[in-house]
């Protein structure tokens, strides 16, 4: 018998399984702490990874442009989308494509339905992605330079 949480929708076997995801995904709990930088993680599979590729420096490199990533399938996807330019995703309402799922979804959201959930808290304004909220408070608000 899967275990089922509500709000998220998603199936686990085990209920260790759901105890990890709650706390990790709907609580935001992160106990996993780097020992040499501090960084922590919602997982130890993520502390392991991160170990193994930016403090003992194992990193899959890329042949092409020299670029480095922790896990393989970051290295393919890279390869794919950069040198292959392979855009699988493609907007069924105009000619727009993409390379990941979630850009096509915001694209519809924000191009083809309009929305923009993304408000600043100081001006009337609202963005349709987070970077772009990001990036006007960085230059408005706090004066940075990008």
């Amino acid at each position: 018998m899967k275990l089922r949480f509500i709000t998220c929708n998603t199936s686990f076997t085990q209920k260790g399984d759901l105890n990890k995801h709650m706390s990790a995904v709907h609580e935001g709990k992160r106990p996993f702490k780097c020992d040499k930088c501090l960084t922590t993680f919602k997982h130890k599979n993520g502390l392991n990874r991160h170990i193994l590729s930016f403090h003992e420096g194992k990193r899959h490199k890329c042949d092409s442009c020299g670029a480095k990533f922790s896990r393989q399938y970051g290295l393919n996807l890279h390869i794919q989308i950069v040198h292959e330019e392979k855009r699988q995703y493609k907007c069924d309402k105009c000619e727009a494509t993409f390379s990941y799922k979630g850009k096509l979804d915001r694209h519809i959201v924000s191009i083809h339905e309009g929305k923009k959930p993304f408000k600043c808290d100081v001006w009337d304004a609202s963005y349709s992605s987070k970077h772009g909220q990001s990036t006007h408070i960085g230059i408005i608000h706090e004066g940075k330079q990008l």
